[in-house]
């Protein structure tokens, strides 16, 4: 479910900034998890890691489908 408002950014705007800011917050939220001090925390925190990483894949794969020619 995350990926499909991320696919929508990513056809809306430039998927380098895309890829460039999910890879930021993914840095974040799993430094997040990682200074989870109780279940709650680590759980929200391991929750914003599969959204940020779900947001920014189908970006990523258009950039990568860029670089081959179609068939």
């Amino acid at each position: 479910c995350a990926g499909i408002p991320g696919a929508w950014w990513g056809d809306r705007s430039n998927c380098r900034y895309v890829v460039a800011a999910s890879l930021t917050l993914w840095i974040v939220v799993t430094a997040l998890s990682g200074l989870g001090s109780n279940d709650a925390q680590l759980i929200l925190a391991r929750l914003g890691v599969g959204l940020v990483e779900a947001g920014g894949s189908s970006s990523a794969h258009s950039i990568s489908s860029g670089h081959f020619p179609s068939a």
